[in-house]
């Protein structure tokens, strides 16, 4: 069985997925999200970057407040599954879209018009994000960028007494990790729970990304550390179902 802890929109999406390749699976979302009111600045030829599914939820949410800001702003995303999310809102200036945050870095150091550019990149984000990409952004002087946080990311405080029970059980034998933020409370509540290390041992995880393989590798009793061969869900599915025998 996987255990899906991705937060509950998300979790019932990749359960669905799963089911349709005959893949029983249990949720445990170990992160949810609150909305912060906050507004979205907007100028002539500003550019915006956005890096979750999360942010464009938010602007959906009031989508005629910001109808300007989507039929005029520039948009810089990370991720085709959020960039079409993005598109459903009706936006059509999409300058580049990249799998991940370094992609996109490289590519907005290369930009003259954003470096020349008086007014900054706007960094629509939560409270959590990649703590990595925002030291890159500092040091690099040449762009300016400025975060605006509209989310805040929560992480629950406990694992369902199920999915425990499901874990020292041996019936979970993957677990899916998307962000290095639910890897992190994940170890926690393991930790947290007494969960013994054999049984942790015994599980497979699947990791979006390298760095999220790498936290796990250095941090928790997992052993067996799986990485999808790309940032995206088709990918992570693929890298599921090869390994849920």
């Amino acid at each position: 069985m996987i255990l899906i802890t991705r937060p509950k929109d998300e979790a019932k999406i990749l359960k669905k997925e799963l089911s349709k390749i005959q893949i029983e699976s249990a949720i445990d979302s170990l992160t949810s999200f609150a909305f912060i009111k906050k507004e979205i600045p907007y100028y002539q030829n500003i550019s915006y970057l956005i890096s979750s599914a999360q942010t464009v939820k938010f602007i959906s949410k009031s989508k005629k407040k910001y109808q300007t800001i989507l039929s005029k702003g520039n948009f810089f995303v990370i991720g085709k599954k959020v960039a079409a999310d993005l598109r459903k809102l009706g936006t059509a200036k999409i300058k580049k879209i990249t799998d991940d945050s370094e992609k996109m870095l490289t590519y907005l150091k290369n930009q003259k018009t954003l470096k020349n550019n008086s007014i900054p990149l706007i960094y629509l984000s939560g409270s959590v994000t990649n703590k990595d990409f925002l030291k890159l952004i500092k040091k690099n002087n040449d762009l300016r960028i400025s975060r605006v946080v509209i989310y805040k990311t929560l992480q629950k405080s406990n694992l369902n007494l199920k999915t425990i029970r499901l874990i020292n059980q041996r019936k979970i034998s993957l677990i899916p990790l998307y962000s290095l933020h639910t890897a992190q409370n994940l170890m926690r509540l393991i930790k947290k729970h007494r969960i013994k290390a054999r049984i942790v041992g015994e599980i497979k995880v699947a990791c979006l990304s390298a760095r999220i393989a790498q936290y796990i590798k250095n941090n928790s009793q997992f052993t067996k550390i799986l990485v999808s061969k790309r940032p995206n869900q088709n990918s992570m599915i693929s890298l599921i179902k090869s390994n849920s025998v």
